[in-house]
């Protein structure tokens, strides 16, 4: 194998093991897309009256059982939010 094809399979190795991937680039904008959502939604909920108790909250002291995006009180009702956030590509 002449010497400069191998320094470029090194470099292309090394590039491979740093450089971020496709996927973890979609998961990021997955989790941005997430994150922007559940600001949304806390917003809405703050204007319309409910007060601020949690975000990502973890029920168990193990995080077993999932997490709760928003946590709010309504008068005397605890209010549990899951939310759900669609992209569209336009």
């Amino acid at each position: 194998m002449p010497l400069a094809q191998s320094m470029a399979n090194v470099r292309n190795r090394w590039r491979g093991r740093f450089s971020r991937s496709k996927a973890s680039s979609d998961l990021e904008h997955i989790h941005a897309v997430g994150a922007r959502g559940e600001k949304l939604a806390a917003k809405f909920l703050r204007k319309n009256g409910y007060k601020f108790l949690y975000r990502n909250f973890l029920p168990t002291k193990y995080g077993r059982g999932g997490q709760i995006d928003l946590v709010r009180r309504d008068g005397e009702t605890l209010v549990f939010v899951e939310v759900k956030s669609l992209r569209s590509d336009n």
